[in-house]
């Protein structure tokens, strides 16, 4: 057993994801007595997943699109065959 050490762990009840943060620490005791208690803390991290899921889901890309002839394509192309071009 480690004092003064602190773990985390996610854990799943139901429909609520918990962070479980424990930690082990020493109390001062008697003499050649060692005394431990573990402290636990409970952190709802639920609508924190949900947003984080959201966030990577969620990216704004942008991106730069550049074909080789292009413009020698475009004006050799008849009007009405094109696209409706957006720059």
């Amino acid at each position: 057993m480690v004092e003064n050490e602190s773990l985390e762990q996610e854990i799943k009840i139901s429909d609520k994801v918990y962070r479980i943060i424990h930690n082990v620490v020493k109390i001062d005791g008697e003499k050649n007595t060692e005394r431990y208690i573990m402290m636990l803390y409970w952190i709802e991290i639920t609508r924190y997943n949900q947003l984080k899921t959201l966030y990577n889901d969620e990216k704004s890309l942008v991106a730069m699109i550049q074909v080789d002839n292009y413009d020698d394509v475009m004006n050799e192309t008849k009007e009405e065959k094109t696209t409706i071009r957006c720059f």
